[in-house]
């Protein structure tokens, strides 16, 4: 591949890191962004990942979902921009027309439920990056129905880019 190809591909997933984060497992989950945008059929796809602690997305989760606590995963179509850019005049042109959205995990919450299912923070940030990911393609859980079709895309994708652990709708499931 040549250096301007390479770039280009690299370029399809902004990285913002709010803490640290060993750089194999940085370039893991940019490896998959770049698979789930590819299997998605969204070559020109781009999406923005951000890694954070607690305090950054307990912050997020406050002010766009009214939760005060934090979360693991938070995701941001930019189809749900749309809206708002409709409605305010010249804000259309500022939305990137290749732009997924942002899928935002907290480091420290990933880490304490990667100890509390057993596998290993590299496997929990995999998971939580697929959850996030179907989250801008449009899946959702909240009806049942919706539920069990997300669970299966998790699981078909954790299965594509080779990660064992179980997705975030069958834990929940098994849970109860």
């Amino acid at each position: 591949m040549s250096r301007r190809a390479s770039r280009r591909r690299a370029d399809r997933v902004a990285v913002s890191l709010k803490v640290p984060l060993d750089s194999a497992l940085l370039a893991t989950l940019v490896r998959d962004s770049h698979a789930l945008l590819d299997a998605y059929g969204m070559p020109q796809g781009e999406l923005s990942l951000v890694l954070c602690d607690d305090a950054f997305i307990q912050e997020l989760n406050r002010r766009w979902r009214g939760i005060a606590t934090p979360t693991d995963v938070l995701s941001f179509a930019m189809t749900e921009s749309v809206a708002h850019a409709a409605a305010t005049p010249g804000a259309d042109r500022l939305l990137h027309p290749n732009l997924l959205g942002d899928v935002i995990v907290s480091l420290p919450t990933a880490a304490r439920q990667a100890e509390e299912v057993g596998h290993p923070l590299a496997a929990e940030l995999r998971v939580l990056l697929v959850h996030g990911f179907l989250h801008l393609c449009g899946y959702d859980h909240v009806e049942e129905e919706d539920a069990v079709e997300m669970r299966v895309e998790e699981a078909e994708m954790l299965a594509r880019l080779e990660v064992s652990a179980s997705g975030l709708i069958a834990r929940a499931a098994a849970a109860g």
